[in-house]
């Protein structure tokens, strides 16, 4: 009979699906619950406790440590539905409902259908149990198994799973039981807490909850309260949303309270002109404004709200509405996502408002409480459905500026509320990451868009509305027309100030009025006093007007000195307004200029939508059309082909378009523990025997001086006195009661102190110092050195003891030297903060020690990318040799040490790589006079005329650079000799090699700067390229300058070398007159994407037929890279490129009076005369082009000589008054050999290609994502 095979499965991968499927421990539990919603449940019970051991009455797994319990009231389980539900990979009976249309029956659609319920209990606990049962069953099942067993089976069909029955006390429903928690801390601290809590309440709808359905969660005791503050946010909000899509049109509802425009900076305008009247003045201004009208505003119902607007869209009307054929097959219609409705919020985080703080305790609670339900958020029968946190855009249309009223992310919270009975062609991923892209999906999200476009609108045109408001009334105060403007209002003050002078005049014309008045008035009373008596009445009235009068003169008089005083300020504003005006009129013209580049950026904005929209549809097409070809027989390869080809198109698209809607990446990490100390030790067993030969020690003796070890016992027993915690830390440790009288216990941590060995004091000392981030940095340190230098001498001394023992290791004779770590600051010793630096100066400066000395400045105070600036600072302060001293952050020994590994390696090839620096720098000295003397006897006199003249002379080469070439080649033959054959030389590479081989790759090694010595191989600045004069070669780099606000653009020269070398008399061989500029592209947007114009990745720049070739390190500041694009090809004149050559600053211009200039080689002293001929045509066709009254800024009838290339983009402008001519071009650097021969034959390679060569079997990335 012949044996039975069949299929089976490892059990890793149901581990794998989990780590894939469910992305964290909140998921986790919200996939358990939707099981109790499915099985028809009135609530689901969660009781989480991460304290205690499992203690159930049928568990046969009691003891384990962490238990979580959910229960429910549902239908309960039979055996064959735990079989399929639960022991059945990928089996569901929940998805064969919902391709029946069938639902529960308390009319529930099935939430469940992949299977997640189950991963979920991977997630969170080893051991799962359920007890379950049914309405008709007399016992419950006992289900019991454990992942631990997954683990340790070869065949998923051979893992144990225990089913037994059981007396249950429940009539039906089912609890499951997860014990051996993974994670306890996740539900024990108060931060995990509440951001569970947060987390449950984003998971679990918080506004509208599962239909007759309640979900209780407890953690340790504590009931999470999942949906207490919402209704009381929403109380706080600003603005309020309700949106209804009835299956065929989308209504959307908004209504906006006063406080929306009761900004702190506009309380008092508010106040004044909104509280006082409750909007009514602004409702009726609102209403005047064309804007407005499309929202068809009105008087909300409400007393909480101030007004109310709508607005109304078909699904046929959305924009790029996705069509699918009728069910008759006969036409296309909308692709219906089925009725949904939703509730958005809007805040204002900035609010101290009456019902905001009668609400919350305190502003930061408020926020705090939007910032944990923020975003709008999608939920299927009230559970979530897990999208990007701003997957409707709310970022990409806010900006930072002051002028935008919208919608912002952080300020916006609210719901979309669908169903699975109702939105069933809304799909989910499988791991419920987000929905699938879908026709359906994408008309559901368009309606969302067009939701989100009009409440961004109706806000902007509320707020905007509300700014003229103000600045109206601000006008009307002031006595303005509403119409008046900026420049019209500062024209009036200046003329009100003009007119303040003669103000002043007329109060000195009172003052001298009343001044003759009161001399009148003595005159006539000196007239009558001799004729009346002293006593008489009308005397007496008189002299007192005269009083009067002199008090009123000296008043005037006072007054004009205020009005003096006045008059200055006044002629100071009258100057200041002068000012005012000129900088309103600078202002409408820097508005003039920002309206241009606001148009250019709306027109990208569009460009990039609609090109986006274009590329997904054309992509999903693509997509299709290669599904359904490989599903034929024998498919058609040229179809295929150009299938491929449509994908990797708009891959290309998208990729150009990134460039202006970048977009962020997320990577997954995954980490693994690794056992240091043992890896260590193999390390060092595997290059033993490497190392023997060599004459490399791997050990020496290490010294680490830090002041976190000056604590002895008597210092142990002072930090318990002083905290009571570390006190009762420390008492327990040594199993002392806490009732012990003080000066026993004292005297038994300190017996106990001196029984410990280094590691453990280490780790007391951490304790009693975890306080701060230093003591905290210092600790891990400190606690990590101890375990990687077990094994090997190690003292870890304080400041104190290093000075009473510094004698004793400086002098002592270890094996392979002294690895000194000083700490950098000994405060708690009570020294100073640089005294760690003061001792590793005095240590190097010491000639009398005979050990070798490595010294690391081991500090908290910087972070790992601190290192080297500091290292530069203290050796330039210090006078110290680089090569002796290494700044270490603690922080490397935190997390992954592999990165302190590698800064102790370099600590120990420092004086080797020093000495090979040296060694080779001598034998190139002692180089340049063999050289020189070889030189005179290989090139003798009869040579040197024909090697460095005739031969310069006939190829267009200046003299002395022929020179320097030969004299190059016998100084590198030297050099290299010389080098191979010396034993130091040898020696030193060697050992310097073996100890390079030892891996110590880190993430947090220090970045590299190397890069910047390759760069000035690769490339000659333009300030010696330009000021040497350099002849025109391959490589030269030039920039244009952007016009009428256009970027710079950069190109690269490429031909021929000796096509484009300028011979004897300054000419070019075989009538050469034109030459190709090529586009060179940025490699690296603004957000840090690896992208170029042309959409090629740079990491694929080196493969064939992608039509560029990366310049390596161009950009100087960070060294990334940019590349040729082969594509993007211009023929240029070469005279016009020549005119760099003649300038010191490269740029492409020149005169007919210029000077030849000093420095040129012979050929181009000759062609200098040929250019200026060049320019002379060029002013003349110029000159026949302005008679001919032709347009000058039309480039299709600019004159050819003017017009330098062949797309007319390289143009010169002519100045016949200068006679001179401009191209607006500078050469900026030259990309140098061999780099560019390399640049010639991938250009070559492109422009040779077939017509239709494709390469099928390559997979574009953006293709691999469809």
């Amino acid at each position: 009979m012949p044996q039975e095979f069949h299929f089976d499965i490892h059990p890793s991968v149901v581990f794998q699906l989990g780590a894939d499927l469910i992305t964290d421990v909140v998921q986790a539990l919200v996939e358990l619950v939707k099981n109790s919603y499915d099985a028809d449940a009135d609530y689901a019970n969660v009781k989480i406790d991460s304290l205690h051991a499992n203690e159930a009455e049928h568990s046969v797994y009691r003891g384990a440590t962490g238990v979580i319990v959910i229960e429910d009231n549902g239908t309960g389980m039979d055996l064959e539905t735990v079989r399929r539900g639960w022991l059945m990979l990928s089996d569901s009976p929940k998805r064969e409902m919902k391709e029946r249309g069938e639902v529960t029956g308390k009319g529930r659609t099935p939430l469940g259908d992949k299977g997640l319920g189950r991963l979920g209990a991977q997630r969170l606990g080893d051991h799962v149990e359920i007890i379950t049962r049914k309405q008709d069953m007399a016992k419950a099942l006992h289900v019991a198994f454990s992942w631990s067993d997954f683990r340790a089976q070869g065949a998923l069909s051979t893992v144990p799973v225990r089913i037994t029955e059981i007396a249950a006390s429940f009539p039906h429903g089912t609890r499951l039981t997860l014990s051996g928690l993974y994670d306890t801390g996740t539900w024990e601290e108060p931060r995990s807490l509440d951001s569970l809590q947060a987390d449950l309440s984003r998971m679990i709808s918080p506004y509208k909850r599962p239909d007759r359905f309640k979900i209780v969660v407890t953690v340790n005791g504590k009931r999470l309260e999942l949906e207490r503050l919402v209704p009381n946010i929403r109380r706080a909000a600003t603005a309020h949303y309700q949106l209804k899509f009835d299956g065929q049109t989308l209504q959307t509802v908004g209504r906006a309270k006063l406080s929306l425009f009761n900004t702190r900076q506009d309380n008092a305008a508010y106040t004044d002109l909104l509280a006082a009247d409750q909007g009514t003045g602004f409702l009726e201004f609102l209403r005047e404004q064309p804007s407005a009208r499309d929202l068809a505003l009105r008087v909300a119902d409400s007393e909480q709200w101030f007004v109310e607007y709508r607005n109304e869209l078909d699904i046929a009307a959305l924009d790029k509405v996705e069509l699918v054929p009728s069910e008759d097959g006969t036409k296309q219609i909308p692709a219906n996502p089925g009725p949904f409705f939703g509730e958005v919020d809007s805040f204002d985080l900035g609010s101290d408002d009456a019902v905001t703080q009668d609400v919350f305790s305190a502003t930061s609670a408020f926020r705090r409480a939007v910032r944990n339900l923020q975003g709008i958020r999608v939920y299927r029968d009230g559970f979530a459905v897990r999208v990007d946190d701003d997957w409707l855009g709310l970022g990409k249309a806010w900006t930072t500026g002051k002028s935008w009223y919208g919608l912002k992310p952080a300020n916006t919270m609210g719901y979309v509320a669908i169903s699975a009975k109702a939105n069933e062609v809304l799909s989910e991923t499988t791991n419920r990451e987000g929905f699938k892209k879908t026709p359906h999906y994408d008309n559901f999200l368009g309606l969302l868009q067009h939701f989100v476009r009009t409440a961004n609108n109706a806000q902007g045109i509320l707020r905007r509305a509300w700014v003229d408001y103000r600045k109206q009334h601000a006008k009307a105060a002031a006595g303005f027309e509403p119409e008046a403007t900026a420049d019209r209002i500062a024209w009036y003050v200046g003329e009100t100030l003009k007119r303040a002078g003669g103000y002043t005049e007329s109060f000195v014309g009172i003052r001298r009025s009343l001044e003759d008045a009161a001399s009148d008035t003595d005159k006539l009373i000196a007239n009558i006093a001799g004729t009346l008596p002293e006593s008489d009445r009308s005397l007496r009235q008189l002299t007192e007007v005269r009083e009067r009068v002199t008090g009123c003169v000296a008043d005037v008089a006072n007054m004009l000195g205020v009005i003096d005083e006045y008059s200055a300020e006044l002629a100071k504003l009258k100057v200041d307004s002068q000012v005012l005006v000129s900088e309103i009129e600078s202002l409408q013209e820097r508005l003039a200029d920002m309206y241009e580049t606001v148009s250019l950026g709306l027109t990208a904005e569009a460009l990039s939508h609609e090109l986006q929209n274009i590329a997904a549809g054309l992509a999903a097409r693509a997509h299709d059309v290669a599904a359904h070809l490989r599903r034929q027989g024998e498919p058609d390869r040229r179809l295929l082909a150009f299938v491929e080809h449509v994908k990797s198109t708009v891959a290309a698209m998208r990729k150009q378009l990134s460039h202006l809607a970048p977009s962020l990446r997320y990577v997954r990490e995954q980490r693994e523990d690794i056992g240091l100390r043992a890896f260590l030790l193999d390390l060092s067993d595997y290059y033993a025997a490497r190392f023997q030969h060599k004459s490399i020690g791997m050990e020496v003796a290490t010294v680490c001086v830090d002041d976190f070890y000056a604590m002895g016992a008597d210092g142990v027993v002072e930090a318990c006195t002083a905290d009571p915690a570390a006190k009762q830390r420390a008492l327990q440790a040594r199993g002392i009661a806490e009732e012990t009288p003080e000066e026993v216990w004292q005297q038994e941590v300190r017996d106990g102190w001196t029984g410990l060995d280094s590691a453990a004091r280490t780790r007391v000392i951490s304790e009693l110092r975890r306080g701060g981030e230093a003591g905290a940095v210092d600790g891990v340190a400190a606690s990590a050195l101890t375990e990687l230098l077990t094994g090997i001498p190690f003292h870890q001394l304080s400041m104190g003891e290093w000075r009473s023992r510094k004698e004793e290791f400086a002098g002592s004779d270890a094996d392979g030297g002294l690895l000194l770590l000083f700490d950098e600051n000994f405060e708690r010793e009570g020294l100073g903060e640089r005294d760690g630096v003061i001792e590793v100066v005095k240590l190097l400066a010491d000639k009398q020690r005979t050990t070798p000395v490595y010294c690391g400045l081991l500090t908290h105070k910087y972070e790992p990318d601190g290192e080297v600036p500091q290292w530069e600072a203290t050796i330039e302060a210090e006078g110290l040799d680089g090569n002796q001293l290494m700044v270490i952050s603690k922080r490397r020994l935190k997390g992954d040490p592999m990165g302190f590994a590698r800064m102790l390696k370099l600590l120990a090839l420092a004086p080797q790589c020093n000495q090979l620096l040296n060694r080779v720098a001598g034998i190139i000295e002692t180089g340049v006079k063999s050289a020189l003397a070889e030189c005179r006897k290989q090139v003798n006199v009869y040579d040197f005329e024909h090697l460095v003249f005739e031969a310069s002379r006939r190829e267009g080469v200046w003299e002395p650079d022929t020179l320097v070439r030969i004299l190059r080649l016998f100084l590198t033959e030297h050099v290299r000799t010389e080098a191979l054959v010396n034993a130091e030389v040898c020696d030193l590479a060697s050992k310097i090699r073996d100890v390079s081989l030892i891996g110590t790759v880190s993430g947090g090694a220090t970045r590299h700067e190397s890069w910047r010595i390759q760069r000035r191989e690769m490339y000659l600045e333009g300030v010696a390229l330009n000021r040497l004069h350099l002849p025109l070669d391959l490589g030269d780099i030039f920039c244009r300058k952007g016009t009428n606000g256009g970027r710079d653009r950069l190109y690269i020269l490429v031909g021929q070398p000796c096509d484009l070398m300028v011979r004897t008399d300054g000419k070019r061989r075989y009538r050469v007159y034109e030459a190709n500029l090529l586009e060179v592209q940025d490699a690296q947007d603004q957000t840090g994407k690896r992208e170029v114009e042309g959409a090629v990745l740079v990491e694929i720049l080196a493969k064939p037929g992608t039509g560029t070739h990366e310049l390596r390190y161009w950009d100087d500041a960070d060294g990334h890279s940019w590349c040729v694009n082969l594509r993007a090809v211009h023929t240029v004149k070469l005279w016009v490129l020549d005119l760099c050559v003649f300038r010191e600053d490269g740029k492409g211009a020149m005169g007919l009076d210029d000077a030849l200039p000093d420095g040129l080689i012979p050929a181009w002293q000759e062609r200098f005369s040929l250019v200026q001929k060049e320019v002379r045509k060029a002013l003349d066709a110029d000159e026949r082009h302005a008679k001919a009254n032709m347009p000058a800024n039309d480039s299709a009838l600019r004159p050819a000589a003017i017009t330098s290339s062949n797309d007319a983009k390289f143009y010169g402008t002519a100045d016949r008054e200068a006679k001179s001519v401009s191209f607006g071009i500078e050469r900026i650097a030259r990309y140098q050999q061999p780099f560019t021969g390399g640049l010639l034959r991938d250009y070559a390679r492109h422009i040779a290609r077939e017509a239709y060569e494709v390469d099928i079997g390559r997979v574009d990335d953006g293709a691999a994502g469809e």
